[in-house]
């Protein structure tokens, strides 16, 4: 029985790490999508928020803000141009950092 309880208790303590690694986890993508969206134009912004968490469709959308359906698709996709020109400059310097980290503590 106390293996058991042993086993219950680890597994417990296993799980509450879990969920704070988890919550952690969604909290470091949160703030990580908010400065993504901090590149982006009010406007950009806006159309991003109707239709992808609101999720309208692009006629929809041009309907609510009185544009054309084309100008939803052209700011939409120029929104996504800006976030991936942000994203590659991160990922540029997690690979420097990466690589200047094996230089300073190569593998044994």
């Amino acid at each position: 029985i106390e293996i058991t309880e042993e086993l219950f208790n680890t597994f417990e303590e296993s799980s509450s790490e879990e969920d704070f690694i988890q919550n952690e986890s969604e909290i470091i993508l949160q703030k990580r999508i908010q400065q993504l969206l901090g590149h982006l134009t009010p406007r950009q912004r806006e159309i991003i928020y109707l239709r992808f968490y609101q999720n309208l469709a692009p006629h929809e959308i041009a309907d609510l803000l009185s544009i054309n359906s084309q100008s939803v698709s052209n700011i939409i996709q120029r929104s996504f141009l800006k976030i991936r020109k942000a994203l590659s400059g991160v990922t540029f310097l997690l690979s420097l950092a990466s690589g200047l980290c094996r230089l300073m503590f190569p593998p044994h």
